[in-house]
This record gives C-alpha cells, sequence and structure tokens, in this order.
C-alpha cells in the first residue's frame, strides 16, 4: 500500500507502508483518549405497560465512567431521553415501590 487509507497521502517510510497510515494520522488516531466499549441493553415495552404500541421500547446505555445510564425511550409516539446517575434510578425505584407500583425483579 502506497497511500494512507485515511487522508490518501503518499506513505513515505517503511512502517507506514506496513499498518497503511501516514505518521499524521496515526498521531490524531493516538490523541483520541479513553475509547471504549459501552453496555446497552433494551426491551419492548408491550410487556411491561398496557398503553404501549408494539413499536415503543426503552435502551439504556452505560456511561463509559460506569456511574449511571443514558435512558433512550420511544412511547405512544414520543420519544424521550435522559440521563441517570445508578443513585437516581435507585431512588426512582425506591419511591416506584413504595407507591405499590411496581415489583423489583432480581
Amino acid at each position: 500500500m502506497n497511500n494512507c487509507k485515511y487522508c490518501d497521502c503518499e506513505l513515505e517510510t517503511q512502517e507506514e507502508k506496513e499498518i497503511g497510515i501516514c505518521n499524521y494520522c496515526q498521531n490524531k488516531i493516538n490523541a483520541i483518549s479513553d475509547i471504549r466499549e459501552r453496555c446497552t441493553i433494551s426491551t419492548g415495552l408491550k410487556a411491561f405497560d398496557v398503553f404501549a404500541t408494539e413499536n415503543d421500547f426503552v435502551e439504556l446505555t452505560e456511561w463509559t465512567n460506569g456511574e449511571g445510564v443514558d435512558m433512550y425511550m420511544i412511547s405512544n409516539g414520543k420519544e424521550f431521553q435522559k440521563e441517570f446517575t445508578w443513585g437516581e434510578l435507585e431512588a426512582i425505584a425506591l419511591l416506584a415501590c413504595k407507591l405499590g407500583g411496581i415489583t423489583i425483579y432480581k
């Protein structure tokens, strides 16, 4: 390979040619910090909510630092996004249990 696969400039050194990336692009890639996979889980709402439609769902994606989640939900044609720390979610679950509206599944 004689050209960088990102910027298409001509590769000059043997090392650049072996990996197919110029030093400039390699330095840019190395400068990107804290890239890692994040856990995501989702479920349809129909099984939990009598008002839900077949297309309604909720999805939680764990924060990179592990201290909470991003929530994305479509319910009754409306989109909803919110961020919660694990403590906030725990408080909401506790209050819902005390009201008698939900049972916590383990």
